[in-house]
């Protein structure tokens, strides 16, 4: 019965306004009134309201969508902004960078990065056809980076000086000590010295110079800690430069390993 009634819905809706109708007719005129105010009153506005909420929350929901698409677009358009004042701050950085040196550098931007495990490398968007050659030393404005290994036409490979395989030279900056510097674990750099050599937590260390490979004086990083490791040596824990590990953009110095025999067993 319940489906049939539902199948003739709109026969059933015809028929029953259709005798309202007759009936209004045949009514007073002043009886019709008194039912079109009971029925606007009771059934009309009612719906009316109903009709009204429902249209507002729907415009309320366009509205809402709309200011979320606008947000999402500011919020990217934010993130780009800010992506490109880091990029022109870096790059004036750079070119203020490279008025302190005392060689030729060749930018170069990095386009792929490897760090951790057997092996800590950058790729450079610079080659052969832009002057690179092997062993040139490669900076950032924070600090040393690393010397390039390989040569291509139109990008290089760079081993950094966290690379496990490196071996650097370094100075102690505040007592004017040189030693070699490696990074077995890939992450912090490691230099054995003397049990006398006072050393401190805090203590700025440089490039030694020695070696022929990269220029005297460039930052690597501070030591973090200091181990014992014996009774006449002990081990310095070396913290990088921060432009390590977010490089960016890099200078390559054009700057020719004087010691040609020993470039792949010490990397200064």
């Amino acid at each position: 019965m319940t489906a049939l009634l539902y199948r003739l819905r709109s026969v059933l809706a015809l028929v029953v306004c259709t005798v309202l109708s007759l009936w209004l007719i045949n009514r007073p005129m002043d009886s019709r009134f008194a039912i079109a105010r009971g029925l606007q009153i009771t059934v009309l506005s009612p719906v009316h309201t109903v009709i009204s909420r429902i249209t507002s929350l729907r415009n309320l929901m366009t509205e809402v969508e709309h200011l979320r698409e606008r947000t999402g677009a500011l919020m990217l358009e934010n993130s780009s902004l800010q992506q490109s004042m880091r990029e022109n701050m870096e790059l004036r950085d750079m070119l203020d960078y490279q008025k302190t040196m005392p060689v030729a550098l060749i930018p170069a931007e990095v386009i792929a990065m490897k760090r951790g495990g057997i092996s800590s490398y950058v790729i450079l968007k610079a080659g052969s056809s832009d002057g690179i050659q092997k062993n040139f030393p490669v900076t950032t404005v924070m600090g040393i980076a690393g010397k390039v290994i390989e040569v291509y036409p139109f990008h290089s490979i760079v081993r950094l000086i966290d690379d496990p395989a490196a071996k650097t030279g370094i100075r102690f900056k505040r007592l004017d000590l040189s030693s070699i510097m490696d990074c077995p674990d890939g992450i912090t750099g490691r230099v054995s010295v003397q049990k006398h050599a006072e050393i401190l937590p805090g203590d700025t260390v440089v490039t030694s110079g020695l070696g022929g490979l990269y220029p005297k004086g460039l930052f690597i990083g501070t030591v973090s800690s200091i181990d014992s490791t014996g009774e006449l040596q002990k081990t310095a824990r070396i913290k990088f430069h921060k432009g390590l590990h977010t490089m960016e953009h890099s200078l390559i110095m054009k700057v020719e390993s004087m010691w040609k025999p020993f470039p792949e067993e010490l990397d200064e």
